[in-house]
């Protein structure tokens, strides 16, 4: 039997690239696939003014820490930076910088 947790990561769209890849470079550290950008995937006539990074993991890392790692990088706009982890079971989590 597996666990799932999903995870969706927003950001504001003009956030560099290079954390993305840091964000990337820590899940492959821990035998996690990246993040995949789904922005251009939404409906509607007009692309989103945000970036949306989306996953599914089996046997995730714990959450938090994965939160602490996120909200700790150096965003340009840290109040545009959104997470979200769903287990399979239990609740959503919503992370963002306080």
């Amino acid at each position: 039997m597996s666990v799932v947790t999903g995870v969706c990561l927003f950001t504001g769209p003009a956030e560099d690239p290079r954390l993305i890849k840091a964000v990337t470079d820590w899940l492959a550290k821990r035998n996690f696939g990246p993040l995949k950008d789904v922005a251009d995937h939404g409906g509607g006539t007009k692309h989103p003014q945000r970036r949306e990074y989306s996953a599914g993991y089996n046997y995730f890392v714990n959450p938090a820490e994965f939160a602490e790692f996120v909200l700790g990088l150096e965003w340009d706009w840290p109040e545009n930076v959104v997470l979200i982890t769903q287990p399979e079971h239990g609740r959503m989590s919503v992370w963002r910088r306080t």
